[in-house]
């Protein structure tokens, strides 16, 4: 059957070509639209003949009620297979302690020359990485990282001056209450000897 039926027949053979078209379009298995695209046969050209020649078949009923039509596209579907979809684990990075960089170049110090490598691969590092661990063993700064924000430079002094404020605050207030306390003293003795001068 052509695609698309030829200029010169005439209107009632054009409306049995359709008529034929659309009757296999319903039928097959994988839905109009599929069928459209394996006829190569445009979207707006069938469905202009099919609201043209509908009114000439009621047993063209809506596909959307068609129960027999529902059953044909849902075992297509299900013969297709679909993808399987893997969400992979978001990758973590590696930490290593003090006592992880030693232990790994401890072992690379006892391993021989040519297997060096293959001790790396295992470990998944690079030569970067154990001569900047030798360095810092060397500088005496290897030493764990605490969680959180870094302290900046001044932060050290900063808490140190708050201690001795702290103390100097304290220290004051001890002064005060000794000075208070003396006054007190100081009244009283006061009081006791204008007692004295009067009763001699």
């Amino acid at each position: 059957m052509k695609k698309k039926p030829p200029e010169e027949l005439s209107l009632r053979l054009r409306d049995t070509y359709w008529e034929r078209f659309i009757e296999e379009s319903r039928e097959y298995p994988g839905g109009i639209t599929e069928f459209l695209k394996k006829k190569g046969v445009g979207k707006s050209a069938y469905y202009h003949w099919c609201r043209k020649l509908k009114p000439f078949h009621p047993e063209w009923n809506d596909l959307g009620k068609d129960r027999k039509h529902h059953q044909k596209r849902a075992a297509t579907r299900s013969e297709r297979e679909l993808p399987k979809t893997e969400v992979s684990e978001r990758p973590r990075r590696r930490f290593f302690s003090i006592e992880d960089k030693r232990r790994i170049i401890s072992e690379i110090d006892r391993t021989p020359t040519g297997k060096v490598a293959a001790l790396l691969r295992k470990e998944g590092l690079y030569s970067s990485h154990i001569d900047k661990w030798r360095q810092e063993l060397k500088e005496h700064r290897v030493q764990e990282k605490k969680r959180g924000p870094k302290p900046t430079g001044g932060a050290e002094e900063i808490a140190k001056l708050r201690t001795e404020l702290a103390r100097a605050q304290k220290m004051l207030s001890k002064a005060n209450e000794v000075i208070q306390l003396q006054k007190k003293v100081a009244e009283i003795l006061r009081t006791h000897l204008k007692e004295d001068e009067i009763l001699d």
